[in-house]
C-alpha cells in the first residue's frame, strides 16, 4: 500500500496537520529527509510525527522513510521497464515485412474485428479511429457467437484478432485451416503463443507488471499507431 493509499484509507481520522505533513513529505528529497527536519518544516514536534505515523498504520518515522524509498524505487523500474517497451515496439514495427497487408488493406471490402475483453475492446474503437482513412467499413466482433456468424462474410477480407489478455484458447474455428484459409488474419498478441492460424503475428512486448505501473493499453495504440506510420510510409 502507497503512502497515498494509506491517506486515504484514513482520511476520516486526519488532521489539517495531518495533511501539511504529507505534503511536505511528497515534496521531500526522501533520501536527505529526516524526522528533524521534516518536524522544523512543518513545524510540529517530533512527536506529532510520531503521532502521524501511527495514524497511517506504520510504526515510526523509518518504516515511513523506508515506505518512499520502496515506492521511488518502484515507479523507477516501472518507467525504465516502460520506457524499454515502446522502444521494442518501435523497432519491431520498423523491421516487420507488412507489404502483404498493406495490398490487402487496400482491396478488401470489410476489416471484421475480434475483440472480447474490455482492454481488446477499447484498443477495437481505437483502431478503428486510427485506420480510418482506409476508408473500410470496420465491424467490431464483441464475442465468440458473433465471430462464428460472421465468418461466412469474411471471404476474402480481413479479421483482426486481438488476444491480450485471454485466460483461455481462441474460439476453435480460427484454428480451423479450412475455414480460415480464404481469409486474411492479422494477429495482435503479446509476445507469446496463440493458437490461431494468421498471415501476420503483431507480437507486442509486454511491460512487465507491478503495482506501480499496472496494465494500460498504451503500449497496443503505440503498436497500431507505428503500424499504420509504416503501411502509410512505406507505400510512397
Amino acid at each position: 500500500m502507497t503512502l497515498q493509499d494509506r491517506m486515504q484509507t484514513c482520511q476520516s481520522s486526519l488532521t489539517e496537520t495531518d495533511w501539511q505533513i504529507y505534503n511536505t513529505v511528497i515534496a521531500s528529497d526522501v533520501r536527505t529527509l529526516t524526522l528533524a527536519v521534516l518536524a522544523s518544516s512543518v513545524h510540529v514536534s517530533t512527536t506529532t510525527i510520531f503521532r502521524f505515523c501511527q495514524k497511517l498504520g506504520l510504526s515510526g518515522f523509518g518504516e515511513l522513510k523506508a515506505l518512499l524509498k520502496n515506492q521511488e524505487k518502484a515507479v523507477k523500474v516501472s518507467r525504465k521497464a516502460v520506457q524499454n517497451s515502446y522502444h521494442d515496439i518501435v523497432t519491431y514495427v520498423q523491421t516487420l515485412d507488412i507489404s502483404d497487408l498493406r495490398q490487402k488493406l487496400l482491396t478488401t471490402d470489410y476489416i471484421y474485428l475480434f475483440a472480447e475483453s474490455e482492454l481488446e475492446l477499447r484498443l477495437a474503437k481505437v483502431f478503428q479511429r486510427i485506420f480510418f482513412p482506409f476508408k473500410k467499413p470496420v465491424f467490431i466482433l464483441p464475442n465468440r457467437q458473433a465471430l462464428e456468424n460472421s465468418l461466412v462474410h469474411m471471404v476474402n477480407n480481413v479479421l483482426v484478432i486481438f488476444a491480450l489478455d485471454k485466460a483461455e484458447q481462441l474460439p476453435l474455428c480460427l484454428r480451423d485451416h479450412h475455414r480460415m484459409s480464404s481469409i486474411y488474419t492479422l494477429v495482435l498478441s503479446e509476445v507469446r503463443q496463440v493458437s490461431s492460424l494468421s498471415d501476420v503475428r503483431l507480437l507486442i512486448p509486454s511491460i512487465v507488471p507491478d503495482e506501480a505501473y499496472p496494465p494500460v493499453m498504451t503500449p497496443y495504440v503505440l503498436a497500431l499507431e507505428m503500424l499504420y506510420l509504416k503501411l502509410q510510409l512505406d507505400n510512397k
